[in-house]
């Protein structure tokens, strides 16, 4: 059966179909590269189902993806736009991807603006949250 880095896989894959464009770590970075999306699980909980024979593997996983800010010095509308056109793009993404029989059921998304700022970096953080039935 399938791990929570197999869940992320798919899902950078969804989200980000150029593999040169994509963090396959499946861990938090130390530091951001613009233009490139970095997914990892966060938090993953095994509820019993039923009889208590089969969990309810609730998972969270982690989103981010910087813009290019570089000589941005103050604020800029461009890159604002580029991070939500991005994001509404995940959300997309979400949606036409909510079940997949093989790695989750219930896909939903959240963002935060404020979370990834950096000297070099402004974007996102997201979270994709979902479930599967593991019965192994």
């Amino acid at each position: 059966m399938a791990t929570v880095n197999d869940i992320c896989d798919k899902l950078a894959a969804l989200i980000e179909p150029d593999p040169t464009l994509r963090d396959d770590s499946c861990a938090q970075p130390s530091t951001y590269d613009p233009d490139r999306l970095y997914v990892w699980p966060r938090i993953v909980l095994m509820d019993p189902e039923g009889d208590g024979s089969v969990d309810r593997e609730r998972f969270d996983i982690r989103v981010e993806w910087a813009a290019d800010r570089l000589g941005e010095g103050e604020p800029d509308r461009e890159v604002s736009d580029a991070i939500a056109a991005r994001a509404y793009a995940l959300a997309a993404v979400v949606r036409a991807n909510r079940t997949n029989q093989a790695l989750w059921d219930s896909l939903s998304v959240g963002f935060d603006f404020e979370a990834l700022r950096g000297f070099d970096v402004r974007g996102f953080r997201a979270s994709v949250q979902g479930y599967m039935l593991r019965s192994e």
